[in-house]
């Protein structure tokens, strides 16, 4: 209940600062780091992720649909990075990686990745919105969104829990 903020539609260009910002401070997904996004005719990440062992990869894809909440791209290719380990420990940490990132919201299917946008956002819950479309354009990838819902309530509460937390940091420190 309470106070919430009703918005019908909007559009937004994000950038690639703009998406590693979203994704460092409310995408939380354990063990995996994104070091590089380049946006052209496809979209291009670089990172790791700690399974077994850590695994280096690039990946470039290509969004094909971003309806309601979740986003759809197609896999144009994947590198991991020779790392001097036998491939059958290589293969498991792959099995591994790909069922934990699948629970936080990152699924496979067949060349594709599915993102859930609920699961892989629930660090924020006070937002809701429904996706209609989404592609890369110029550098930026242009977003647009219909029925967001900003719960200032639950805004407010993450802003409290956020500001004792400091609190509670800063009086370690001393």
């Amino acid at each position: 209940g309470g106070y919430i903020m009703h918005i019908s539609n909007v559009k937004v260009a994000l950038t690639k600062e703009d998406i590693l910002s979203i994704i460092e401070d409310f995408v939380k997904v354990d063990n995996l780091s994104i070091d590089e996004l380049v946006l052209q005719d496809q979209v291009i990440v670089k990172g790791s992720y700690k399974a077994l062992v850590t695994l280096n990869f690039s990946a470039s894809a290509q969004i094909i649909e971003a309806v309601g909440k979740r986003v759809r791209l197609k896999i144009n290719s994947v590198k991991l990075y020779r790392l001097g380990i036998l491939s059958f420990i290589k293969n498991l940490s792959l099995k591994v990686a790909l069922k934990k990132l699948n629970k936080e919201g990152i699924s496979f299917e067949e060349n594709t990745i599915v993102l859930e946008l609920d699961k892989l956002l629930k660090d924020v819950p006070f937002v809701t919105f429904d996706l209609v479309s989404a592609f890369v354009e110029q550098e930026l990838v242009k977003v647009e969104a219909e029925n967001i819902n900003v719960s200032l309530n639950l805004l407010n509460e993450q802003k409290e829990a956020a500001e004792q937390e400091s609190t509670i940091k800063n009086t370690e420190e001393l």
